[in-house]
């Protein structure tokens, strides 16, 4: 379960996103982000939605170079929890990041990596790291 906010006074879109436990780690077709991962194999639900958000952070920023005096989104903040039987799991409550500016490719389109960083920044929320504790 997800929403998604445009709040134009503040210049930014807030999605949260609320994973059930049982599904987080649940495998999604990787037909749309195989620059991410080599392969075509599933990749868990998790990474999935860092892939969409990766996308659409970048999609934000190349339309601000055109946009920016109709809509000017200079941000996306996003929240993450998982839940169980409508509990927050513990632990996994509310994480946030907050996705701005950053690479242009040569083409001129951006190319701004959320994904690893993501993982790199919050350990926790690894695939692995989810699993074990969804196990326990």
């Amino acid at each position: 379960m997800s929403s998604c906010t445009a709040q134009t006074d503040r210049q930014r879109i807030r999605i949260d996103y609320r994973f059930d436990a049982d599904q987080v780690v649940t495998r999604w077709p990787n037909k749309d982000f195989r620059a991410f991962q080599a392969t075509e194999d599933p990749v868990p639900l998790l990474t999935y939605a860092l892939c969409r958000l990766e996308k659409l952070n970048n999609e934000r920023e190349y339309c601000l170079r055109y946009f920016s005096s109709i809509a000017p989104i200079r941000q996306i903040e996003a929240f993450f929890s998982i839940c169980r039987g409508g509990q927050n799991l513990q632990g996994y409550e509310l994480s946030t990041t907050v996705l701005k500016g950053g690479g242009v490719e040569s083409g001129g389109y951006p190319a701004i990596k959320i994904v690893q960083d993501f993982f790199d920044r919050n350990p926790k929320w690894k695939i692995d790291a989810i699993e074990g504790v969804i196990k326990s």
